[in-house]
C-alpha cells in the first residue's frame, strides 16, 4: 500500500506502508479500547460509592441502615442528602468503620442529629464551623 505524504513546505513524497500495517493497528486499537472498557467497568464497582452526590427534599425521609461500614460512606451518604460539607480531622477517621441504624426512615432534616448520636456513640464528635462539620476524634 501506498501513501502520499506532504511535510510542511516540502514537495510530496511518496512512501511505502507495509502489507498488515492496518491490521496490527487495528488490533492494537481493539486490545486497548477493550482494555480501558474493562478498567472502567471494573473500577465502578470497587468505587460504586463515589457515585453522584443527590440532595434529597427537606421533608422526605430516608433510611439509615449501615453496619460496620467506613466512616466515609456514612459521611458521604449525609452530606449529600442534608447537602452539608464534611472534613475529617485527621484524614485518616475516613477508614474508621462505624455502624448508624435507624429502626425507621428519618426526615432529613433531623439526619445529621442522628449522625451525631452514632458518631458519639463511636467516641467521635461533630463541630458545626461555618457552613461545614468536622468530624474529630475525643479529647
Amino acid at each position: 500500500m501506498w501513501c502520499v505524504c506532504r511535510p510542511a513546505g516540502r514537495n510530496l513524497t511518496l512512501i511505502r506502508i507495509a502489507t498488515g500495517f492496518k491490521s496490527h493497528v487495528r488490533a492494537r486499537a481493539t486490545a486497548s479500547l477493550l482494555s480501558l472498557t474493562c478498567l472502567v467497568l471494573f473500577s465502578g464497582s470497587v468505587s460504586a460509592d463515589k457515585r453522584p452526590c443527590a440532595p434529597v427534599e427537606r421533608a422526605k425521609k430516608v433510611p439509615v441502615d449501615f453496619r460496620e461500614v467506613p466512616l466515609e460512606t456514612v459521611g458521604r451518604y449525609v452530606s449529600c442528602a442534608a447537602e452539608i460539607g464534611l472534613v475529617y480531622s485527621p484524614s485518616e477517621l475516613r477508614s474508621r468503620t462505624i455502624t448508624v441504624v435507624a429502626p425507621n426512615p428519618v426526615p432529613v432534616s433531623g439526619l445529621v442529629r442522628v449522625f451525631e448520636v452514632a458518631l458519639r456513640s463511636h467516641g467521635l464528635f461533630l463541630d458545626q464551623r461555618g457552613s461545614f462539620y468536622v468530624i474529630r476524634e475525643g479529647d
